[in-house]
């Protein structure tokens, strides 16, 4: 009898230490030195005249002439982001931007073309 008391005493304990045990260490299985995701670099340059030649069936030179546009609108843009000046101007200036990349874009285009490029301004516009 005493024996039989001892071994359910001893069980119980062992039982009630390993509960413990578990519930106080979290860590189990955690690196906290494990390297953060790096960030992709997407090139949005490449990834839009990607998409136009794709849509608009571009040509290797108007491509180039896109890429070409696309870039220097980006430099633009990035200059204009950079001013201490109120949100509105730039909104307006980023607009100035943008309608003169798609002016550019235009001349470059068949009629084909630029009625499919009109039409993915309207869809945008939409959104």
């Amino acid at each position: 009898m005493k024996i039989t008391r001892l071994l359910l005493i001893i069980i119980i304990l062992l039982l009630g230490a390993s509960n413990v045990q578990s519930q106080v260490n979290r860590n189990v299985g955690r690196s906290y030195d494990t390297p953060k995701k790096k960030k992709k670099n997407i090139d949005y340059v490449e990834l839009s005249v990607q998409q136009l030649s794709q849509t608009l069936s571009l040509d290797s030179f108007q491509e180039a002439v896109v890429k070409d546009i696309l870039k220097s609108s980006k430099v633009e843009q990035e200059k204009i982001l950079l001013l201490e000046i109120p949100n509105e101007s730039k909104n307006e200036q980023l607009l100035a931007v943008r309608d003169d990349v798609n002016k550019k874009i235009i001349a470059v285009l068949n009629p084909n073309q630029i009625e499919k490029f009109e039409e993915m301004k309207n869809k945008a516009k939409k959104k």
